[in-house]
């Protein structure tokens, strides 16, 4: 064998080792992108009460788009319920309406699971004036009698 005919097997070789090690570097990627056990949404373990938070408010963006106004949350009754291993976050969003000048005020109630942080339960209600007061019936005097 000469030294040229060397020459291209040491090439071929080489070439032939370097597209191994490229598949074996994808596949590796690939599996460890879709196939880990720390792959994706289903397995996510350490879900915070900022992960719930965040997840929320993206899904509400995407909901509503270009006609929420305002989203804030509701520190004081959001919260982790231990017993349902949920957590529970509360916004109050402010969405422009197209038919009326003012826009309409909502509260958004989102529970999300602590295990695998996606959202379990969205509600969404209107906030409307109501009466202030107890009502009480008038009929008459302090004991009823007319």
């Amino acid at each position: 064998m000469n030294r040229r005919d060397r020459s291209k097997r040491n090439v071929r070789t080489a070439i032939a080792m370097l597209v191994v090690i490229l598949c074996i570097a994808v596949a590796s990627w690939l599996y460890m992108s879709y196939f880990s056990a720390g792959a994706g949404r289903e397995t996510y373990q350490n879900v915070t009460f900022t992960d719930a938070l965040l997840e929320c408010r993206n899904y509400t963006h995407e909901r509503y788009g270009d006609s929420l106004q305002y989203l804030v949350m509701d520190d004081h009754s959001s919260r982790w319920e231990q017993r349902s291993g949920v957590y529970k976050v509360f916004f109050k969003a402010t969405l422009r309406s197209e038919g009326s000048a003012e826009p309409r005020t909502f509260w958004v109630a989102c529970d999300v699971s602590g295990q695998r942080g996606t959202i379990r339960d969205y509600d969404v209600s209107e906030e409307k004036a109501t009466k202030n007061g107890a009502q009480r019936r008038n009929d008459g005097g302090i004991f009823g009698w007319p």
